[in-house]
């Protein structure tokens, strides 16, 4: 079963923290002073060290990290952590209550803090001593407090990006001003910040009740009782570009984090008979107005409490009080229910949007996959057992709250480093929760080759159906290729048959449109896939299943196939109506060929042998009969001594470019025994499916008045090349010989 290994940090030297020395899973700081001499401590503090991370930390000058470490611990007792917000992979900031900013570099590969930096120039300057938000852009900080106030801070010279990140902001030459809210004055009300990704607008917004009272006012404006207002930053400055007043309780409000001019809301709306509805509606930003472009209705059973949207804005979670989480699926419109173990509070995706992880206030953690799969968690040990929950609780002498988790970015697709998941607790401490041997790679598609490589190919599928084709492409067809590689290896039952039909119809059959763009890009690759699925099916002698698939194909090749392998086994109903159905799509194409249409089929042989085949066509013999048989595969003979292949090589040889290999064939002589009339074209379906595809012999036919059909007598696959002996296929490398050059096959001539 697929199970993500984890390790365990505590960034805190404290005794509050409890850790058994068999324990090789968790881990803290230690003091100084703190005696090892138990065989056991002095194994674990070995194991740690050898590993590179650290038992006592350094107190080296210009870190400090003892001393930092120290610092900071006695600041979160005292104060509360506004943000959390990660930089990059591996570098944090802190906003403390107080407006202090903390900066913390972490060692991707060890979990252990490496610096750790405090800068106090926003103490004591900000409009009151207590935050409720903090926001970071590209070159503003913006505060808000319980007040009808804001702080902007401009950085004028922002530091360079993976430069110089812990640059103090004093040297930033900040800029200070003040942004007043729109609306009655007076009212303590926490204030929340969303910022979208070009750093030019802010949302702020706060809850409201329906029976919420205003000031009497001789005019009544509607921006006075909006509690969404976006300001447009520009330097210094921050003006009003539009507000909005919702209907119902908000639950979450920000910007997309794909489109700048986007912005998402989820409201909970409760009914007079309490039933519950959540409305997720999507706005786009229009000077001065909030243009509501969509609108989602998701029905509950219970209440909502708390909710998080994916990444890439397709997939709302949300986390109902009786412990029930709900995914719904705004691309798809598709919405699926799943019991967790606990009532989650707290929810996370990973920057794949693949992952969430749940928690609750007592550190409580489970891991579902994008379709709601529970993904089991384990902490690194000799012993191999995986569980659906995690608890952190036992490591606490007393009870600890998990406030947030942060799941750190991804970083660049080449760099290699394990996902980290900040742990921020009430009062302290903070933990890093390090996922082992996941390489920043919780993509879908390596999912899914996690859960093919357990057997588990139902998860596997339930997360190519959750994907759109129209968004993540390359994805989807990732996916299918490992789910349809990976069945096609296996033996072929009427289980793993439902299962590759669900795997193609994701393409075939989605549930909305894909676009035309998309499909003429990925339909190829998609349709030779389906051609494996057709031959499987008829090398398992599922006919029926074969031909209602060859219609939908629509390729006459693939009904030749079935025509020979019925024949074969003596049923003659089948191979008449594959017969029938394969010279009516030939027919087709000749037509289409006359008329000049496009043909897109690349394995129809009228449309590729139109203008040779229309040369001899003759009325009395069926349009399939005037084709040319197919060129055998064959491998190239001993190749001859140095002398010959001089002598003739201007004759044998067709050279392309300087770095081609040039490979020498020789002619292959006819069969003097085989009517040419007579036969029929069978394409060579293997060009596309080497490993699957269906070869057969053509033997001379006898005429017959009962059988409208040619007689064709069907060996077995290793029996095609059986009379192209060694004498047969010798030549002669006379001047006088044809001089036409035969394509034996594609690159060799």
């Amino acid at each position: 079963m697929v199970t993500l290994i984890s390790e365990l940090h505590f960034w805190t030297s404290k005794d509050t923290i409890s850790i058994r020395e068999t324990d090789y899973a968790a881990f803290k700081y230690h003091e100084k002073k703190t005696p090892c001499n138990a065989p056991l401590q002095v194994a674990k503090k070995t194991y740690t060290e050898k590993r590179g991370m650290f038992w006592i930390p350094p107190n080296k000058r210009p870190v400090k990290l003892r001393d930092s470490l120290k610092e900071l611990e006695d600041l979160l007792d005292q104060q509360c952590v506004i943000k959390a917000v990660w930089r990059d992979s591996c570098s944090l900031l802190l906003v403390l209550s107080s407006g202090l900013l903390v900066n913390a570099a972490v060692n991707p590969i060890s979990g252990d803090l490496v610096n750790i930096s405090f800068d106090k120039y926003l103490v004591g300057k900000l409009l009151t001593d207590y935050l409720n938000d903090f926001v970071l852009m590209k070159q503003h900080f913006l505060c808000s407090f319980n007040e009808h106030q804001l702080t902007l801070v401009y950085m004028s010279k922002p530091p360079v990006k993976k430069i110089n990140l812990y640059k103090k902001l004093a040297h930033t030459d900040p800029k200070l001003s003040s942004v007043e809210l729109e609306g009655p004055t007076g009212r303590r009300i926490e204030k929340h910040l969303s910022a979208n990704v070009s750093g030019d607008l802010v949302l702020v917004w706060w809850r409201n009740a329906n029976d919420e009272v205003f000031p009497w006012r001789p005019v009544v404006r509607d921006v006075d009782r909006a509690n969404v207002q976006i300001f447009e930053i520009n330097g210094t400055k921050a003006s009003l570009a539009c507000f909005l007043r919702t209907e119902h309780e908000i639950l979450d409000i920000k910007f997309s984090q794909l489109y700048p001019n986007i912005l998402h809301s989820i409201e909970q709306k409760i009914s007079r008979k309490g039933d519950v509805t959540i409305e997720s509606s999507e706005y786009e930003v229009l000077k001065p107005k909030l243009l509501r472009v969509n609108q989602i209705s998701i029905p509950l059973q219970t209440h909502v409490c708390s909710s998080a949207t994916s990444p890439d804005d397709t997939k709302l979670l949300l986390s109902c009080i009786d412990g029930t989480l709900v995914l719904h699926d705004s691309v798809r419109a598709v919405t699926n229910f799943v019991k967790a173990a606990f009532i989650a509070t707290i929810l996370c995706w990973h920057p794949d949007s693949s992952i969430v992880i749940v928690s609750n206030e007592r550190s409580q953690f489970q891991c579902f996959d994008l379709s709601l799969s529970c993904i089991k968690l384990q902490l690194i040990s000799e012993d191999i057992a995986p569980s659906t929950i995690l608890d952190f609780g036992r490591y606490f002498k007393h009870q600890a709250t998990l406030l947030n988790i942060e799941w750190n970015l991804k970083p660049s697709l080449s760099a290699e480093c394990d996902s980290l998941i900040l742990l921020l607790f009430e009062r302290g401490p903070l933990a890093i929760l390090r996922i082992i041997g996941s390489d920043s790679s919780l993509t879908a598609d390596a999912l899914v080759a996690q859960y093919l490589s357990f057997n588990q190919t139902d998860k596997a599928i339930n997360i190519l159906l959750c994907l759109d084709w129209n968004s993540t492409p390359s994805a989807c067809l990732a996916c299918l290729h490992l789910i349809t590689n990976h069945i096609f290896r296996l033996p072929f039952t009427s289980e793993r048959e439902v299962q590759l039909q669900t795997a193609l119809g994701s393409f075939h059959l989605p549930l909305h449109p894909i676009n035309p763009a998309v499909e003429m890009e990925y339909g190829d690759p998609v349709r030779d896939l389906t051609r494996r699925f057709f031959h499987q099916l008829v090398r398992y002698q599922l006919f029926e299943k074969a031909f209602r698939l060859g219609i939908d194909l629509h390729e006459h090749d693939l009904f030749l196939d079935l025509y020979y392998y019925a024949k074969s086994i003596n049923n003659m109903e089948m191979a008449n109506a594959a017969w029938e159905k394969s010279q009516e799509i030939a027919d087709e194409c000749s037509t289409s060929g006359s008329t000049q249409s496009d043909c897109s089929r690349s394995s129809c042989s009228k449309c590729s042998h139109g203008d040779s085949a229309s040369e001899h066509s003759d009325g009395n013999v069926p349009l399939l009969a005037q084709l040319p048989p197919p060129l055998p595969i064959v491998r190239p003979p001993p190749t001859p001594s140095s002398s010959s292949t001089v002598q003739n090589s201007h004759k044998q040889k067709v050279k392309f470019s300087d770095t081609v290999t040039h490979i020498t064939v020789p002619n292959i002589s006819p069969q003097p025994e085989i009517n040419s009339e007579e036969l029929i074209d069978v394409p060579n379906s293997s060009r596309n499916f080497t490993s699957n595809s269906l070869n057969f012999q053509q033997s001379p036919s006898s005429s017959s008045k009962q059988d409208p059909l040619p007689k064709v007598t069907i060996p077995l696959t290793k029996d095609y090349l059986k009379h192209l002996t060694k004498s047969a296929i010798k030549t002669s490398r006379d001047d006088g010989e044809s001089k036409n050059i035969k394509v034996v096959h594609f690159g060799v001539v």
